[in-house]
């Protein structure tokens, strides 16, 4: 596992990313993860690392929310770690690499919502000192583009 460097994401990852994210269920076409990808790395409110060694083995997205009710945060909107790698540290490290970058905005908190099926995702989490603070269900409702 020391052979594995966290660095920050660049444009050229994006194949790589989209093939991970599928692996996670998330199907993702690379010209798409390339726009995605780009847009966040211009962003100072958003941070995206990959975890790497001979190759791209897991990456991990954190942004900075501010909202009304529960004020500033920093929240883990995607970690993925390749299925070989699962269970070897690597999501351990991009998860304290997203910890010190949020850190380093002034964030005093990071929060991570994880699908209520994931529950391997769930020891991981609790294994790392995050505590279940809520169940909800999440809803969505696609809207029309305006020609």
């Amino acid at each position: 596992m020391e052979k594995i460097r966290i660095r920050p994401a660049v444009p050229d990852d994006a194949p790589v990313l989209a093939s991970l994210a599928e692996e996670l269920g998330y199907p993702a076409v690379v010209e798409d993860m390339y726009f995605r990808l780009t847009d966040l790395l211009a962003r100072t409110d958003h941070a995206v690392l990959v975890a790497h060694d001979d190759r791209t083995v897991g990456w991990i997205h954190v942004t900075l929310q501010r909202t009304l009710e529960a004020g500033t945060y920093a929240l883990i909107a995607g970690l993925v770690v390749t299925g070989s790698r699962r269970g070897l540290g690597v999501g351990s490290r991009l998860v304290a690499a997203a910890e010190e970058w949020a850190a380093a905005q002034g964030m005093v908190a990071v929060r991570v919502a994880s699908n209520v099926l994931r529950e391997r995702t769930h020891l991981f989490y609790r294994k790392l000192g995050y505590i279940e603070s809520k169940q909800q269900k999440v809803f969505g409702k696609p809207l029309r583009r305006r020609a």
